[in-house]
């Protein structure tokens, strides 16, 4: 903004010089004194008195012009009141030289006429002169304006010839340029040292500055770093016009100069201050580029990582699949064993101990029968308590209704003796008569229903226990719900509920899901989800 506020008032300053260099700025009444003024108008009055008096036999009525030229003069000299004075003296200097002819009946006519026309002619020669007299006040206050602005400008102002020497000069130009007064600058361009280099640092800037104003008649913002008196240098910026003579000859340079030193140094620094954010720049990219760099590296290990975890937690996976299948499988070949060979032989126990007691019954001492019959029933019923154990073991290793009759009917059978043993309801709701799953899964599902009922026995401290089972698009879904305490967050995210990471790994190794939280109301709900087989799988499976 000020830039711009500098640069108008150099645009204005221009004009003036220009207009002032080309002559159209002169007063010519300045100095001129009221005596001398009304002075002139007496004088040259008396003088056309004089000049009618010794000619009145030749002019005859010739005088008006002499008395009109003495009204021109004084106007023109004096202005309109001088000249009003000075067409009134020669009014009352013609009604004297033409008094006695005026009494002469006989050309008195015209002679008044002529007077008459006399007398207005002259009023409205001397009046004419109101609008020079204020083009004059004008002119003279421009000028004062003129010198005004030329002396106290902040720009410099100057007009030289064309080799560079300073014809005019204002303050500031010199102040400018390191000297004391505007005369001192004009007499140090006259110097042919200072004249040969004309204060500009770079060679051939001078002749450059004529070749553009001489081209273009003016040149704005010609910038130039220039040698100051004390050989400083300073940067500044011209604005100039030409000045011609007659024929259009170049015959100098008239303008103004603004010191742009500080904007330079702004311009510099700025400059300066671009380069050093453009290096950093280029420093902190070429930072960011390995640090880039170095990201990816980490970052292609870390899915090389996560790759690798990911394998392991397959084979962890597929490995815990395997074990869990090997279990199952020995836990089958255990439980056939311990129903077919240790149950075969618990039965023959029974049939020999049954002989027994047939062949105690018979008549014998009767205390030694009665102790042998006591005995032969306390191992009878010992018996039946081991094949009782032996069934339970069996069942809880593989329940074979499972391998025989299905998931369902397992589910079934497991409810029934839930509430048998823990006395707790437990119902099961299903329309299905038949699972579309396969062994493995079907294992999980009931291995997951068994570790459900499990920690509703031991923690949910529930009287009812609901299960549901159908069949959701593609999956198979078992539900179990109590109206126990229920649980917490805290238990379920604890790393320590083993039960509960067990369930949702059985589920997820056989592609299902395994989701626990709070019912509705009160109690625990455990969601499991299983992908159900294709039709031609399932046919395969019946």
């Amino acid at each position: 903004m000020e830039k711009n506020a500098v640069e108008s008032n150099n645009r204005l300053v221009l004009r003036i010089v220009d207009k002032h260099g080309r002559g159209e700025v002169s007063i010519k009444q300045a100095t001129r004194s009221v005596i001398t003024r009304y002075g002139v108008a007496v004088i040259s009055v008396a003088l056309a008195f004089a000049l009618a008096l010794s000619a009145k036999t030749l002019m005859d009525r010739a005088i008006f012009l002499l008395f009109m030229s003495a009204v021109v003069v004084s106007s023109r000299y004096g202005g309109m009141r001088p000249g009003l004075l000075a067409a009134l003296l020669s009014i009352f200097s013609c009604i004297f030289i033409l008094l006695p002819s005026l009494l002469k009946s006989a050309s008195v006519g015209g002679d008044v006429f002529a007077l008459v026309v006399f007398a207005l002619v002259a009023v409205f020669v001397s009046s004419s002169n109101v609008a020079r007299s204020r083009a004059e006040a004008a002119l003279k206050q421009a000028e004062t304006n003129y010198q005004r602005i030329f002396e106290n400008a902040i720009t410099g102002i100057y007009q030289t010839t064309v080799e560079g020497r300073y014809v005019t000069a204002n303050p500031m130009l010199a102040r400018m340029f390191g000297y004391d007064s505007p005369e001192e600058l004009i007499a140090a361009s006259e110097k042919e040292d200072i004249l040969r280099r004309r204060f500009y640092v770079e060679a051939g800037r001078r002749d450059e500055f004529i070749k553009l104003v001489n081209e273009n008649d003016a040149v704005t913002g010609f910038e130039s770093e220039i040698y100051c008196r004390d050989n400083r240098r300073m940067w500044i910026a011209e604005h100039a016009l030409t000045i011609r003579d007659a024929e259009g000859k170049l015959i100098g340079f008239q303008g103004t100069t603004i010191d742009i030193t500080d904007h330079k140094r702004a311009e510099e620094a700025l400059r300066k201050a671009h380069d050093e954010l453009e290096r950093r720049v280029a420093e902190r990219t070429a930072d960011l580029a390995k640090t880039n760099e170095a990201l990816r590296v980490i970052n292609e290990e870390l899915h090389a990582e996560v790759a690798e975890r990911r394998r392991v937690e397959e084979s962890l996976r597929a490995l815990s699949a395997h074990l869990q299948s090997v279990r199952e499988a020995e836990r089958t070949r255990i439980a056939r064993e311990i129903h077919d060979d240790l149950g075969q032989m618990l039965t023959a126990v029974m049939m020999d101990l049954s002989w027994l007691e047939d062949k105690l019954s018979k008549p014998r001492d009767v205390a030694a029968r009665n102790a042998l019959a006591e005995k032969v029933a306390a191992l009878s019923k010992l018996v039946g308590k081991t094949m009782d154990t032996v069934r339970t073991l069996a069942a809880e290793l593989r329940p074979g209704i499972l391998d025989e009759l299905g998931l369902k009917a397992a589910i079934e059978w497991q409810c029934a003796d839930f509430q048998k043993r823990a006395s707790i309801k437990c119902h099961l709701i299903t329309d299905l008569e038949a699972v579309a799953l396969d062994r493995a899964s079907a294992t999980a599902m009931f291995r997951i229903l068994q570790e459900s009922l499990t920690n509703v026995f031991r923690h949910a401290k529930a009287t009812l226990v609901t299960l549901t089972l159908d069949e959701r698009g593609n999956e198979l879904v078992l539900t179990v719900r109590d109206d126990g305490r229920g649980i917490t967050e805290a238990d379920i995210a604890d790393p320590r509920s083993l039960g509960i990471l067990g369930m949702r790994e059985r589920a997820t190794m056989y592609e299902g899901t395994f989701d626990i939280a709070n019912a509705e109301g009160d109690g625990t709900r455990v969601t499991v989800r299983m992908p159900l087989l294709k039709l031609s799988e399932a046919a395969r499976v019946k």
